[in-house]
């Protein structure tokens, strides 16, 4: 390839199994389950993408489905992307909500937004109970 590409005859190996295609074709079938995330953790700034991680963590630990964006944006930007991910709940966690101790949890499919406590246990408790309910 590299000589095809006007670089020096180089030897070398390849590999492809084609599991994107594979999945393609099962999801076509139906075969293949397509589901988001329980949660979606919105950072809005540094502090808050620090104070995300162990959230992040602590959550996937208990075996709740938890995706974020390690960048700093805006709301907007992060609603847009939970939203694609098909995320159940959103956690806003901005400026106010770090020095507050709280976050927002934000149910996408009805809108309905309740403050809970930045607390891993008692959001992986919240959580747990949500989901239950849903399956």
């Amino acid at each position: 390839l590299a000589a095809a590409l006007g670089g020096s005859d180089v030897p070398g190996t390849g590999f492809a199994a084609g599991l994107e295609r594979l999945i393609m074709l099962m999801m076509e079938k139906g075969a293949v389950p397509i589901q988001g995330p329980d949660v979606f953790i919105a950072a809005l700034d540094d502090a808050a993408v620090k104070a995300a991680f162990p959230l992040v963590q602590g959550l996937r630990r208990r075996g709740i489905a938890v995706e974020t964006d390690y960048t700093p944006s805006s709301l907007k930007s992060k609603m847009k992307r939970a939203d694609k991910l098909g995320a159940t709940e959103v956690f806003i966690i901005g400026p106010e909500e770090l020095s507050s101790g709280r976050i927002i949890r934000r149910n996408m499919a009805t809108g309905a937004q309740s403050e809970e406590p930045l607390d891993i246990e008692r959001l992986s408790a919240v959580l747990a109970e949500f989901i239950h309910k849903e399956k």
